[in-house]
């Protein structure tokens, strides 16, 4: 089955779970805003918790 985005599992706090990356998922979605700005609304429309429904991760370098 052909992929729509990369579903990656990993493991977080010594568990495995599923991951996306929001940016990819963000250009897949083709939304109309920045990145930045999408994401933010996510994290606070959606009361994510850095940690325990989102992890950064500021060492990859992005091109998008």
């Amino acid at each position: 089955m052909n992929e729509l985005i990369k579903i990656e599992t990993k493991e977080i706090n010594e568990k495995l779970v599923q991951t996306v990356n929001a940016r990819e998922l963000h250009k897949f979605l083709e939304v109309g805003t920045r990145y930045n700005d999408w994401i933010s609304k996510r994290v606070k429309d959606y009361d994510f918790i850095e940690n325990q429904d989102l992890w950064l991760n500021t060492f990859q370098n992005y091109s998008n």
